[in-house]
């Protein structure tokens, strides 16, 4: 069973300020700030964890921006935009995800960018 380290990392936004340099805290600006890509991963139904081992599925280690460390078993088959969307509806993240803060997946050393592979299968 091969294990895929997963960095996710967090940028920063800039606050939101409109004309009058007021901060604006209203939550329907704030979703208009996603993406198409946030919106679809924030609704995307993320399958069950595989209760079984095998060939076909993979074990992916993601690091957190706060330094923790999960890991979580996908279907090999599953693309990779599953491990993006199972990321921003994790419950530590959904507001920050929600907010338009933006994160990224990498893999590999030296680190690659996932975006480019998020219709490729997890295991390809």
């Amino acid at each position: 069973e091969e294990q895929t380290p997963i960095k996710s990392t967090a940028a920063d936004n800039d606050a939101n300020i409109d004309d009058d340099d007021n901060i604006n805290d209203d939550d329907n600006e704030e979703e208009s700030k996603l993406s198409p890509f946030e919106t679809e991963m924030l609704s995307m139904a993320v399958p069950d964890e595989p209760t079984t081992t095998g060939p076909n599925i993979a074990k992916v280690q993601l690091r957190m921006p706060n330094g923790k460390r999960l890991i979580r078993k996908f279907c090999g088959d599953s693309p990779v935009k599953v491990i993006y969307a199972f990321v921003a509806q994790l419950e530590s993240n959904i507001e920050d995800t929600k907010a338009g803060k933006s994160y990224e997946l990498k893999a590999k050393y030296p680190p690659v960018d996932l975006m480019p592979f998020v219709e490729d299968s997890i295991m390809s």
